[in-house]
């Protein structure tokens, strides 16, 4: 993922930080996602 800098999310409209902020929120229910598989994995062997 693009690593956002400071000026853009300041000088972001308001529907650019709703959309910033739910791509942020997704990956990071994504990536918690595939721990929680991949420990559950590790368990089943």
């Amino acid at each position: 993922m693009a690593q956002l800098n400071e000026d853009t999310l300041k000088n972001a409209t308001y529907m650019e930080q709703l959309i910033i902020n739910e791509v942020v929120l997704r990956r990071e229910e994504y990536l918690e996602n595939r721990v929680i598989k991949a420990e559950w994995v590790e368990r089943k062997k």
